[in-house]
């Protein structure tokens, strides 16, 4: 759940990656915490909720493991490294102009490999303006 006028962000995990938080002003990305079994395992289960608080500028990241071990013909994965090193580079830009940049990122690593598992990603951008 997200209250943009705060930037507080209530959520759980369903066994996914762990969000990411990128600091709008450093550029500094971050884990955030995310524990959970995925969902439809077992009945009846209780995810640990958890909460962020995101400034103006800041961005947060959801994806799946796809988009970290995409791979190059030889199984050279890209990596979770990479995935922050261009996170951080990109801490300015916008969610979509971020989106577009990872996913020419990967097709260029991949050189034509093809695809093993999903790549999904998902990007919120806390607005300056967010009155």
């Amino acid at each position: 759940m997200w209250d943009p006028s705060s930037g507080q962000i209530s959520y759980a995990s369903g066994g996914h990656n762990p969000p990411l938080l990128i600091d709008g002003e450093t550029g500094q990305v971050r884990d955030l915490p995310a524990t959970g079994i995925a969902l439809g395992i077992l009945p009846g289960i209780e995810l640990q909720p958890y909460s962020v608080e995101m400034k103006p500028g800041d961005t947060l990241v959801a994806y799946t493991d796809g988009v970290t071990e995409a791979m190059q013909d030889d199984y050279t994965e890209w990596g979770m490294e990479n995935f922050k090193d261009l996170l951080a580079d990109t801490h300015r830009d916008s969610a979509q102009k971020t989106v577009d940049r990872i996913l020419s990122t990967i097709e260029s690593f991949v050189a034509g490999a093809p695809q093993s598992d999903d790549l999904t990603l998902w990007l919120l951008k806390r607005s300056h303006d967010h009155k």
